[in-house]
């Protein structure tokens, strides 16, 4: 069993919270913490304890990381607005409110007390693991790697989590923890159709209720970028890496954020000073159905606990 912490922007696009649905279904995980980032992180923090309440992880903490990035505060030639509504947003999550412990108090009290390492997932901006590796370099080792959802390397893109916070991102390339990046090129391929998503209305868990109340039920198509990289943490094999000397884009006018392969023609960077791997191939379909079989999975499971409800409220009666 692999232990993870996921840094999340959740409340964004749908897949944040498609991501965790599928962490929960994945015996091979056990999940350390949830912790927040970017914009209204409180909100994030409602919205990941609202997932984990309904999947039966209470007891995973949920934290309350960086609202605002390392240093930007224009993105795409406009200024960022941090009280923006969530994208993703439902109020559902407003019953799952509390006090959140800080994020970075919470990754340094983890990294601190892990007898083994810890992989971090991270499915936005990379605010919280930059700070953290530039206040607290000492628990880079704790980090057995990351694996980030981001990045665009054979497309002409800039990436939404890279672009979030450039400098964070290079930080983080910079870092000597092993990197695993899984990048629009191949989440792309990974999606959801129409049919996929009536079978998950179907399930009647109240994990695949929230998510089909995100999305709606008109949509004909849901992209599994952050679930593909959760899955990518305990099964490499699943998609096919390439490794690479990677740098971040952070002083371009219409280029910020983007990721640059250094190992060619033009760079001459040689292949022995690769800092990452970056995703060039997988299977869509076949992941796909990997995620829907596994979110099927809730619906005994919600049997299940109906009937313990019942046999319950029959010994109270007696």
């Amino acid at each position: 069993m692999k232990n993870v912490i996921l840094d999340t922007d959740i409340g964004d696009d749908f897949d944040d919270a498609f991501a965790l649905a599928l962490a929960m279904q994945m015996p091979e995980l056990n999940i350390l913490g949830v912790v927040t980032v970017f914009k209204d992180v409180d909100t994030r923090c409602k919205m990941a304890r609202m997932m984990l309440d309904l999947g039966g992880f209470a007891s995973v903490p949920v934290c309350k990381g960086f609202s605002r990035p390392l240093a930007q505060r224009e993105m795409f030639h406009a200024s960022i607005d941090f009280s923006e509504k969530l994208w993703s947003y439902v109020d559902d999550c407003e019953a799952h409110g509390g006090e959140f412990e800080d994020g970075f108090s919470f990754y340094v009290r983890t990294l601190e007390g892990a007898e083994s390492p810890v992989t971090v997932v991270t499915l936005g901006a990379l605010t919280n693991v930059a700070y953290l590796l530039r206040e607290r370099p000492d628990l880079a080792c704790k980090i057995e790697k990351l694996v980030i959802m981001g990045g665009a390397f054979d497309m002409n893109y800039s990436e939404y989590n890279l672009s979030c916070d450039p400098e964070a991102a290079q930080a983080v390339i910079a870092s000597p923890v092993p990197k695993l990046f899984v990048g629009l090129d191949v989440t792309f391929q990974c999606f959801l159709n129409a049919a996929d998503l009536r079978t998950l209305q179907s399930v009647g868990h109240p994990v695949t209720d929230v998510l089909i109340k995100m999305v709606g039920t008109d949509r004909d198509a849901v992209y599994l970028h952050d679930p593909l990289a959760v899955y990518a943490c305990a099964h490499e094999d699943a998609v096919k890496f390439r490794r690479e000397k990677l740098a971040v884009e952070t002083k371009g006018e219409y280029t910020r954020g983007v990721v640059v392969k250094m190992c060619n023609c033009n760079w001459h960077v040689p292949p022995e000073e690769a800092n990452a791997s970056y995703a060039h191939e997988v299977d869509g379909r076949a992941f796909i159905d990997e995620y829907v079989r596994r979110m099927q999975n809730y619906a005994p499971r919600a049997k299940r606990r109906a009937e313990e409800t019942m046999v319950g409220r029959v010994f109270d009666e007696v």
